[in-house]
Formats: structure tokens, sequence, C-alpha cells
């Protein structure tokens, strides 16, 4: 799959994905049971494109990229990882706090909720980071 057909690819499974998770928020019957659907089909496809890519070696391209990456060390990765995550963690819980609480105050119940989900999406930023320095380590030594 070449590299704007592989980006399309994920950019369509993200906003099935989004759209699942926009049906299933305050939902009940049908409309939860297809928003449910649309996540774990969405996921389930993320997870076999990332699965088939790596399994094969990295192209030049990618060996070039993964080569100047790499030139930096494994904790300068993880790191801007780690800060990616608090700002889209930071982001997506005060949007999805926000449109729970439109007219009411912000109360302790409404911040624990906004640090958990900021927490969720750092932890998981970390993990994936770790993991694809890991995966890519290994995809270079592919001959």
């Amino acid at each position: 799959m070449s590299g704007k057909s592989s980006g399309l690819t994920l950019l369509i499974l993200l906003a099935l994905m989004s759209a699942g998770g926009w049906l299933a928020l305050g939902a009940s019957g049908a409309r939860l049971l297809a928003g449910y659907a649309l996540v774990i089909g969405s996921f389930v496809g993320f997870a076999f494109l990332v699965r088939r890519e790596n399994a094969r070696p990295l192209s030049q391209r990618e060996a070039d990229a993964w080569g100047h990456v790499r030139e930096g060390s494994k904790s300068k990765y993880i790191r801007k990882a780690v800060v990616k995550g608090l700002l889209l963690g930071a982001a997506s819980s005060s949007a999805a706090v926000y449109s729970q609480k439109k007219g009411e105050g912000f109360g302790a119940y409404d911040f624990a909720l906004f640090v958990a989900l900021t927490l969720i999406v750092t932890f998981a930023m970390y993990y994936l980071a770790v993991r694809m320095w890991d995966v890519n380590e290994r995809r270079s030594r592919k001959p």
C-alpha cells in the first residue's frame, strides 16, 4: 500500500471511529450498538493495518527517516510522545467535559474525569512510543 493510500485509509478509519464515538455518546438501543460497532470495527482495522505494516522490512525512505529519529535518544523520542499525549489528552478531555457540563458548574467529579482522561491518553501515547521504538528497531534489522 502506498503512503498516500495508507494515510487515506487511516484517516477514514479515524473518521469512522470518531463517528462511532459520537453515535454512542449518551445514546441507547440501536444507536449505541451502531456506535460501538463502528468504534470496534475501526479499532480492528487499525490493528490489522499496523500488524501488516510491521511484518515487512523498512523501505529506504522509512529507513532514512528512522535513522534520523534514531540519532536522537530513545528518551527524547518518548518524551516528545508524552508531551503530545498531554496536549492531546488535555484538549480532548476539555472538549468531553465541556460538552457534558455546558450550563452547569465544574465540580470535583468533573476535575477527576478531566485528569483521568488526560492521564489515559498520555499513558497510551507513552506506550505507543515505546512499542513503536521497539518495532522500528526490529524492522530496521530485517534484511
